[in-house]
């Protein structure tokens, strides 16, 4: 039972990772129509709209500052707008882990909906709030409480989505107070409830699909219609054209008749072999629209076995990406329960090196040609990924001279492996102290198809007694084997700060874009 219940753990892990389509464009978009409303009812919207955008984007404490703006220049005037308020302010301040802050706005949520007297539809909102508030606490009776009541809400409205969601928190409270089966129960309702909401937009997809497809097979004979007119009048041209030759001819056979009478069995045998001709060319020119016929269907075979490889390629990248970050959440569960700073860092080490082969396959799956990647958009957001994990804020630069490369996959994993474990350790050990200093990577052409990839940093550098050959940290011996693996080798220099450089070439798998 303990078994299934942990492959149960892993299935929800797994349905949970979701990948963030939030973008700076849309929030920019946000903030223009901001600036441009009048009504203060727009306003109110657009800053609710904003707030929810910037959680979305885990930047908690702009979306608390626009709630704390809305609710001193716009007070509610109803239950609905309290509530729509709160639950985004409490949402919020659970993101920031501001315990007492959040319990004030869940107390104020809570008064709301009791002061009320009545359980409405209108009140949803609040308890979606409440229920994930009382689970991150452990108040697992107020959270039972709200779950029957949002239960209830779900049911009387026939709200599917609402009712997996009640379902999925039952599953969370069940695990949290170590009740198993009835955990397993309500992953079961959740599950199916879930599949049906998913299954009704498959079918509104397919049925759409289908339309498409009628349309386009409708156009398509339309245009073979039209084909056929053409060449029955074409026919119909030639035929004409043959009865009057045959009618001139038989003009002058008549007219010569006394003449040309010797010469009328070569006429008709001439007009004979022309028949026949005629018979021999149209077979073949029916042979012909056959073949072409034939040709039409093989390409547009041809044409959905290409794209439904296409779907399965980026489908298989997907799968590898959405494992890796169901192995990260993993490992940063496992990290809540040690104690150890050791175990931490080597746990922290991991997900950054599971997080460089994930942007991999997301760039695979995001990209046209599904089999390269650009290096240095690759290289741009492993970067700023490992900035954003260490917090170092601007006290480290990055200086970067990166060529437009396309790395197959084969290259970019061990590239990758490498440029994490250089930075990672640029990071954490050149600027002792918190000191200001700065990191440069390049990826440059040296001759023709060989390439260079270089990480240096200005920082105290290695020890004198310091050798390479001697060190067997989990770190250099990963780059080494990294190294042979993409036939290289690895040279480190000790010079004002460390230089790592690493050599590679290869004519197959790697390919300069000349775009």
């Amino acid at each position: 039972m303990k078994l299934l219940f942990i492959l149960t753990i892993i299935w929800f892990t797994q349905l949970s990772v979701l990948g963030q389509s939030t973008t700076s464009s849309k929030l920019n978009t946000q903030l223009f129509a901001l600036k441009n409303s009048k009504p203060d009812s727009s306003r109110v919207s657009i800053l609710s709209t904003i707030a929810d955008t910037y959680i979305s984007l885990h930047q908690s404490q702009k979306a608390l500052n626009y709630l704390k703006n809305l609710e001193a220049q716009f007070p509610s005037k109803n239950i609905a707008q309290s509530i729509s308020l709160y639950s985004r302010m409490l949402a919020a301040a659970m993101q920031l882990k501001r315990d007492e802050e959040a319990k004030q706005y869940a107390d104020k949520l809570k008064q709301i909906t009791e002061k009320s007297g009545t359980i409405t539809l209108q009140q949803i909102p609040a308890y979606k709030a409440l229920i994930p508030y009382y689970l991150a606490t452990r108040q697992f009776t107020e959270t039972d409480k709200y779950l029957t009541i949002h239960n209830e809400l779900n049911k009387a409205s026939h709200n599917t989505a609402g009712l997996a969601e009640n379902n999925l928190w039952h599953f969370k409270l069940d695990s949290a107070q170590g009740n198993h089966l009835a955990a397993l129960a309500h992953f079961r309702s959740y599950a199916a409830l879930k599949d049906s909401v998913l299954e009704e937009a498959k079918r509104k997809q397919i049925a759409s699909l289908d339309a498409q497809y009628h349309t386009q097979k409708k156009d398509k004979q339309l245009k073979d219609q039209e084909l056929n007119i053409a060449l029955l009048k074409k026919q119909d041209q030639l035929q004409r054209n043959h009865l009057k030759q045959v009618h001139l001819t038989q003009n002058i056979t008549i007219g010569g008749a006394a003449v040309l009478f010797m010469l009328s069995g070569v006429i008709y045998s001439r007009y004979r072999l022309k028949q026949i001709a005629n018979k021999k060319l149209q077979a073949q020119q029916d042979e012909i629209n056959h073949k072409n016929e034939a040709l039409v269907e093989l390409a547009q075979q041809k044409d959905i076995l290409l794209e439904e490889k296409e779907w399965l390629i980026k489908e298989i990248h997907h799968r590898v990406k959405n494992n890796l970050q169901i192995v990260i959440s993993l490992l940063n569960t496992q990290s809540a329960y040690l104690n150890d700073d050791r175990a931490h860092a080597a746990i922290r080490e991991s997900q950054h090196r599971m997080q460089s082969i994930a942007f991999i396959h997301q760039k695979l799956y995001q990209s046209e040609s599904r089999a390269l990647i650009e290096a240095h958009i690759y290289i741009n957001e492993l970067i700023d990924y490992l900035s954003q994990s260490f917090d170092i804020g601007r006290r480290i630069c990055f200086e970067k001279n990166l060529t437009d490369l396309e790395l197959d996959v084969s290259r970019a994993v061990p590239i990758g492996l490498i440029l994490n474990e250089a930075i990672t350790n640029s990071i954490k050990y050149a600027f002792p102290n918190e000191i200001d200093g700065c990191i440069s990577i390049s990826l440059c052409c040296v001759e023709e198809n060989s390439f260079r990839l270089s990480i240096s940093d200005n920082g105290v550098g290695l020890p004198d007694d310091f050798e390479m050959a001697k060190c067997r940290s989990l770190g250099m011996n990963l780059m080494r084997g990294l190294c042979k693996q993409i036939g290289s080798s690895l040279i480190l220099k000790n010079d004002n700060g460390v230089s790592i450089s690493v050599d590679f070439k290869d004519e197959k798998l790697l390919k300069p874009n000349l775009n």
